[in-house]
């Protein structure tokens, strides 16, 4: 489906014009622009957190580590495509997700965190399309946290 990036524009070319439908010209996605660019519109963004572990509370440091599964969900009208007849849908592999706009979100009070890699090629990281252009993104991440009051270490027992 998804061919090579070009170096200047990071722009992807796309293989098969019935996959990816544009109002442009349909054989170029550019991830620097977010979905409904210029035309007046938001991008909504659905974010789900599963919390996997809580660590290293540190009342001397003031911080604490999270361990979460962190999903994403918004619509890229650029990426809708025509099913086939069995898939509904399609999960993209990691290094395809490199190519494709991704929303800019950051966590208040972060002070480190890292996306868990796989291995030293691949991140661990799931992305679906679906045919009217719906995106879910996931993947695991570890952070940091500052506490920026110790009261909550005394409301909560770890």
């Amino acid at each position: 489906m998804l061919a090579k990036s070009a170096a200047n524009s990071r722009s992807v070319e796309i293989i098969d014009d019935d996959v990816f439908a544009t109002d442009e010209d349909p054989r170029f996605y550019d991830i620097r622009l977010r979905p409904f660019f210029g035309q007046n519109e938001s991008v909504d963004v659905g974010i789900g957190i599963d919390v996997a572990q809580i660590d290293d509370v540190s009342e001397v440091n003031m911080d604490f580590q999270l361990t979460l599964y962190f999903q994403q969900s918004w619509v890229d009208p650029r990426l809708r495509f025509t099913p086939g007849t069995v898939n509904c849908s399609v999960n993209l592999d990691s290094r395809v997700i490199d190519n494709i706009w991704l929303p800019d979100i950051y966590f208040i009070n972060d002070k480190k965190s890292f996306v868990h890699d796989v291995t030293s090629q691949a991140k661990n990281r799931m992305m679906r399309l679906y045919p009217d252009g719906r995106v879910m993104y996931g993947h695991d991440r570890t952070m940091n946290f500052f506490l920026k009051d110790c009261r909550f270490l005394k409301k909560h027992s770890f």
